[in-house]
């Protein structure tokens, strides 16, 4: 009974690294470059393992292999993928071939029925659906309407600096906790104009809509577990079982929408918001609370993480810079005494406009983007021969690889606001060096609004603080563990001293 017992598991154990393995030679019998994976864990241990980001594991592959190879084969635990390396080919596959590669890999985890809340969020969206999507929520984002809520950045500022200066004058020894300050900063920005609620975030510690939004990305958190079990088990795509963002949550975004819209309505208030924005589009299509619920989170998730993060880390990367913030500072006391710190002031900042760029640079606000081929016979040209990329195939374009490049960028780790001087930024956009919100036609949607947030930010507290580095900040930052973004994986503390 025993010799059975061991001789099935042994034959199970035979079993499961033939199926484990056995995609290991796929990239070789097609003469693609790329490293040599694990048993385990293919070429991302990053992503099990979890003792450092994914990024760090990509950069080492796409440091090795750039002036070698357009693009490489690795192995996402057992399945192929292609990690971009020439900036050509990520042209290729954002810009050029768009219509080959529109789709987002979590496209294919999810569906409008399985994602009432956030499927109609265009990243999640793919083709015919993306595109019609993407032309009704474009019209929340021009720059008009920017210029239109710019009052409610600017009333979020005012409510920062009395909370900065409470804080600075209670002298903590630690500084101030700026990831904790600006992600109260985008909670209180976004919460007033999607849903039109004041969330109170520097009057209390905590308050309903940080939580709310604290559960909103926690949900997040388990498509990295859903992301490895369909890496492995490719036909769990198809089963739609998962939810990103749980019942529970969304309702309780849904309740925010639904006393949002009543407010608004009983009390006859006219502002050119997103709120505003979408009850009118509802009205036009008549839309369900869900699907303006799906519409506002469209707006909350686009413009509320990777904004908060961006704001910390300008501030960061000025406070161990001082050349660079006594310029930015001269910059912004001229525009105020011109006229004034208006939206077109910020807008028009120059210098302003190369810290920003060069902070989402060094500090890539998404870390990596993915693309999957959508049609067959696609080819692209290695050492002289049309290599094809399959259908269905997943490609990894490193954003934080790209950007730190020490054959585009001179001093690559070197924060120079400068090197986007006289035209820079268009010329590292055009040619697919700078992505900080990626490029061509799926171009982040909330790029706008996340700027005029990220610059209004900063521009508050430069003008009142010299800002310094607190000793509690660990140096050099490291990326978190287990997520895309560019979360420092301790906290920024920061010293204040008024000018």
């Amino acid at each position: 009974m025993i010799l059975w017992a061991l001789s099935g598991a042994l034959l199970f154990l035979i079993a499961f690294c033939i199926f484990w393995t056995w995609n290991f030679r796929y990239w070789k019998k097609r003469s693609i470059p790329g490293p040599d994976p694990s048993i385990l864990y293919g070429n991302t241990k990053s992503l099990v393992a979890e003792k450092t980001s994914v990024a760090y594991e990509f950069d080492k592959y796409y440091r090795e292999y750039y002036g070698k190879a357009p693009f490489i084969g690795v192995y996402v635990l057992r399945s192929p993928h292609i990690l971009a390396i020439d900036p050509d080919f990520v042209k290729f596959v954002l810009v050029e071939n768009f219509k080959q590669f529109q789709n987002n890999p979590i496209s294919d985890m999810s569906t409008l029925k399985s994602e009432p809340y956030i499927g109609q969020n265009p990243f999640m969206l793919k083709g015919a659906e993306w595109k019609d999507m993407r032309i009704q929520m474009s019209a929340a984002f021009t720059s008009g309407k920017m210029k239109t809520m710019f009052p409610i950045v600017e009333n979020t500022c005012r409510k920062m600096s009395e909370f900065l200066r409470q804080e600075v004058a209670n002298q903590p020894k630690d500084g101030v906790h700026f990831r904790d300050v600006s992600a109260r900063f985008t909670t209180e920005v976004v919460s007033d104009a999607t849903f039109g609620v004041e969330a109170g975030t520097f009057v209390k510690e905590t308050t309903p809509l940080s939580a709310l939004g604290a559960e909103l990305l926690d949900c997040f958190e388990n498509f990295i577990n859903y992301f490895i079990l369909t890496t492995i088990f490719p036909i769990l795509t198809r089963l739609r079982c998962f939810w990103i963002v749980s019942k529970s949550v969304g309702k309780s975004f849904e309740d925010l929408m639904k006393k949002g819209m009543q407010f608004r309505s009983e009390s006859n208030i006219v502002r050119n918001d997103f709120l505003s924005f979408i009850m009118d589009l509802g009205s036009k299509q008549n839309l369900s609370l869900t699907q303006m619920t799906s519409h506002a989170l469209t707006v909350y998730l686009d413009s509320y993480e990777t904004t908060s993060i961006t704001i910390s880390l300008v501030l960061y990367e000025l406070a161990r810079n001082e050349k660079a913030q006594e310029k930015l500072r001269e910059e912004i006391k001229e525009y105020e005494s011109k006229t004034g710190l208006n939206y077109d002031a910020i807008h028009d900042m120059p210098y302003l406009d190369h810290c920003v760029n060069e902070t989402m640079r060094v500090h890539a606000p998404i870390i990596i983007i993915s693309k999957v081929c959508t049609e067959s016979n696609v080819t692209y040209p290695v050492d002289g021969r049309n290599v094809v990329i399959p259908k269905g195939m997943t490609i990894h374009i490193p954003i934080f690889s790209i950007h730190r490049n020490g054959s585009v960028y001179q001093n690559p780790e070197k924060f120079i606001p400068e090197r986007f001087e006289n035209g820079g930024s268009k010329d590292f956009k055009d040619n697919c060096n700078f992505l900080p919100f990626g490029t061509g036609p799926r171009i982040c949607l909330g790029m706008r609004f996340a700027l005029l947030q990220v610059k209004s930010a900063v521009v508050e507290v430069i003008r009142q603080y010299r800002v310094t580095v607190n000793e509690k900040t660990k140096q050099p930052l490291k990326l978190d563990v287990g997520q895309f973004f560019s979360y420092p994986r301790h906290g920024i503390y920061l010293n204040l001293k008024h000018v």
